[in-house]
């Protein structure tokens, strides 16, 4: 009942809307699997996916902090990130 996704897009391909479309695409197949639960993780920096996570109906639910240590020594939390088909398979 439960799936996980992730995506990545070159930079170069930004601003075309293909994340939109591909996130579309993954919620309409699991729909059609009847996946309950569609889930991700997203490191705490990438503003422009959690707001496109956020915008196709996904909530972060938490975090892990200490997740991903960077070359320059930064060390950043990775959030989870869940959204709920199950009334999405009433329509």
């Amino acid at each position: 009942h439960r799936a996980v996704m992730g995506i990545g897009i070159l930079k170069a391909y930004w601003n075309l809307g293909l994340g939109q479309t591909l996130i579309s695409e993954m919620i309409r197949v699991a729909k059609s699997d009847n996946i309950e639960q569609l889930e991700l993780e997203v490191i705490e920096t990438n503003d422009r996916g959690i707001r496109l996570y956020e915008k196709m109906g996904f909530v972060t639910t938490s975090f892990i902090p200490n997740a991903i240590k960077l070359k320059d020594g930064r060390i950043l939390k990775e959030f989870y990130m869940i959204k709920d088909l199950r009334d999405e398979n009433a329509k």
